[in-house]
């Protein structure tokens, strides 16, 4: 291996990393901070309010399940990085200057896309580019940043909220998105074919008689991909991902007042980020070693003991941690999971629009999880109880299904 190919893959690492941080850890992980300052400001509903988040999860669905593949081909990654900066930094400073909730609208959606192009799709397609092996392990490293940045900002941002108020602190986070566009981009010199050089692990797989060196080439192309019934059902299982392990992750604030600790709500979200975050690596290597299928399957295992908990009224206060645990854990696999499994299934020939697609319909799940849930807790009169078996029997198929789907020893 070169050092040339040393140097620019862990250049492209430190980017994916910066991107994790700035959009995703400080960027989208503070927009529901901003809740209370605005409704009261304004005199506007939660509801119209959480409208916007819903716009930068929908904005993102769309441009990845229909846009972004082909945005890579066209443009490539490094100009997307500009493209992406751009419409962040727009989408922050527009939502700074708001005076009604047509611009808080007009802000989430620009935020939404630029944030498709930035995210885990950049995320997934820089590590395919330029990391042979051990894939899913360098996916977690850049994912594990975001999710410390998450924890650092919610803190951070909410006291720079109550210091300059929330229209200063936008603009705050407006300026370190132009920062990290100019730093990613320059970091990020381009992928393996435009320089001249191997990805990572490329020679050892090769010297090796792997199929890795040439795991480019593996799989059916993206147009014969979507004609397979096999496209259809892992897209199903993507979005089942989405909806079950994001959805509970983001109830558990209201799960835990409900069964007698409502002073533990935010302690108890900040377990289960912990948890999210600290366990992103080792399921890097799980990815790596075992496939997309084994933690995927142990991700929804985990749900399912943390739900069987909740149903049988087992929630002492050492329970709480337990479940929180458990919950935060088993959202990793909304995170760095899909990118691998699509490799899995698919190979790796026209990954970024294969990737893009089918993570899509996990993003889908994401922005989905939530609202299913609690129109299950209406249905079931006041209880979660309807909600946890639907989701394990969600959870069930979902296991059932994967192993099937992403056997990677069966890509050609």
């Amino acid at each position: 291996m070169s050092q040339g190919t040393k140097r620019y893959a862990y250049l492209a690492l430190a980017s994916i990393c910066i991107m994790q941080v700035i959009w995703v850890g400080i960027g989208w992980n503070s927009l529901s901070l901003y809740a209370a300052p605005i409704t009261e400001e304004w005199g506007i509903s939660r509801a119209a309010f959480m409208l916007t988040i819903t716009l930068v999860a929908a904005c993102n669905t769309i441009v990845s399940m229909f846009f972004y593949g082909q945005l890579a081909e066209k443009l490539g990654l490094r100009k997307l990085i500009i493209v992406g900066g751009v419409l962040c930094t727009a989408g922050l400073a527009v939502f700074s200057f708001a005076e009604g909730i047509p611009l808080l609208y007009l802000a989430g959606v620009l935020f939404g896309t630029g944030c498709a192009l930035l995210n885990n799709n950049a995320v997934n397609a820089v590590c395919n580019a330029w990391f042979q092996k051990n894939t899913g392990t360098y996916m977690s490293i850049a994912s594990t940043f975001g999710s410390v940045a998450g924890i650092v900002a919610a803190t951070a941002v909410a006291a720079l909220i109550l210091v300059t108020g929330w229209r200063p602190s936008l603009l705050v986070i407006a300026a370190i998105s132009v920062v990290g566009m100019v730093v990613c981009f320059i970091l990020y010199k381009g992928s393996p074919d435009q320089l001249g050089v191997a990805p990572m692990g490329a020679d050892e797989a090769g010297s090796q008689g792997g199929a890795a060196s040439a795991a480019e080439e593996t799989g059916p192309s993206y147009s014969e991909m979507l004609k397979t019934g096999k496209f259809w059902a892992l897209a199903i299982v993507m979005l089942i991902v989405g909806v079950v392990g994001y959805a509970i992750l983001a109830n558990i604030p209201l799960l835990v007042g409900d069964f007698g600790f409502p002073e533990l709500s935010g302690t108890a979200l900040s377990v289960a980020l912990a948890a999210s975050a600290i366990c992103l690596i080792p399921f890097g290597r799980v990815l790596d070693k075992l496939g997309s299928r084994v933690m995927i399957a142990i991700c929804f295992a985990f749900l399912i003991v943390a739900m069987v908990i909740m149903m049988i009224g087992a929630v002492s206060l050492p329970m709480v941690y337990v479940v929180a645990a458990l919950v935060g854990a088993a959202y990793d696999m909304c995170m760095t999971a899909p990118g691998i499994a699509v490799m899995d299934a698919f190979g790796r020939k026209d990954y970024a629009k294969k990737m893009g697609t089918l993570c899509g319909f996990c993003y889908a799940g994401v922005a989905l999880g939530p609202t299913v849930m609690n129109v299950f807790f209406d249905l079931g009169g006041g209880s979660y109880t309807t909600a946890f078996i639907a989701f394990i029997v969600l959870a069930v198929i979902g296991i059932v299904a994967i192993f099937p789907l992403t056997n990677r020893a069966k890509v050609q």
